[in-house]
């Protein structure tokens, strides 16, 4: 037969159960636990001044920094299958560890939980024991308590800007040097250059004088300058258009986009010691 959960010593301030071992046991409770050799082993919690038995994988976070007798960090260690064959049988391997000998338990360090979403439309894809983000190269926290990226102009998505140019000034000047030789010819032969005038028979001027060479009838580029300028201004409007595309985020230490919430730290534990859950 099991033990009474009634307190030996008949005090109503100690908190005693046979199967379990609960809180606030008086000295008469811990000698008779000590003689059948146990110890007190912390599992459960007190509200409304009645004892709520904790189920083995609940994780609570608590804000002292120690796990209580019967529960561990969040901190991804890996576990004894045999050791913790219960524990097991719930968790598996969705947080790690080969499935032969070791399992992990989640690591909620520095990371935040969000609640498990398979294929849910509209929210994160978060399938149990999805991790996702990499502090050391996403974000970067700084006093202030938020992390901070940068966003360059190759983030930005595709887009453009309609701009108007209004032209002003504008004009030039072009010299025409014509040769003091006297010229020999009306034809403009090739590689020939404007020359002196000089009457020549049948009332045809002599405006041209001849070269040697072949090609083009074109004038020599020693006979010929000019020059010119203009200007003008540029305008950009400031609305546009574009479409989304998903860009990566560039981090730097010099870009303030906030990212995360402000914060503060608690630490997370989970019951490796209790009662085990049932689905019915």
């Amino acid at each position: 037969m099991g033990e009474s959960n009634v307190c030996a010593a008949r005090n109503s301030n100690c908190v005693f159960e046979a199967k379990y071992h609960l809180l606030s046991l008086c000295k008469s409770c811990t000698a008779r636990l000590a003689a059948r050799g146990s110890s007190p082993t912390y599992r459960f919690a007190l509200v409304k001044g009645k004892i709520m038995e904790m189920f083995l994988g609940t994780i609570v976070p608590v804000a002292f920094p120690f796990a209580p007798r019967g529960f561990m960090t969040c901190a991804g260690q890996l576990l004894s299958i045999a050791q913790n064959s219960a524990l097991f049988s719930l968790l598996g391997t969705t947080y790690g560890g080969d499935g032969q000998s070791t399992f992990a338990l989640p690591d909620l360090r520095g990371r935040v939980a969000v609640g498990a979403a398979q294929g849910a439309t509209g929210r994160i894809a978060a399938d149990m024991g999805t991790v996702a983000g990499n502090a050391a190269t996403t974000a970067i926290l700084n006093g202030t308590g938020v992390a901070a990226v940068t966003l360059t102009v190759a983030n930005l998505p595709a887009h453009n800007h309609t701009a108007t140019f209004a032209a002003s000034g504008g004009g030039g000047a072009s010299t025409l040097n014509v040769s003091t030789d006297v010229a020999t010819t009306s034809q403009a032969a090739p590689n020939s250059y404007l020359a002196t005038g000089k009457a020549g028979g049948l009332n045809q001027p002599l405006m041209y004088r001849p070269d040697a060479g072949s090609g083009t009838a074109a004038l020599n580029a020693g006979s010929i300058s000019g020059g010119g300028g203009g200007g003008g201004t540029v305008t950009v409007n400031n609305t546009g258009s574009g479409t989304p595309l998903q860009a990566p985020v560039t981090v730097s230490v010099n870009g303030q986009i906030p990212t995360v919430p402000p914060f503060v730290g608690v630490q997370y534990i989970i019951c490796v010691e209790g009662i085990f859950p049932s689905r019915n």
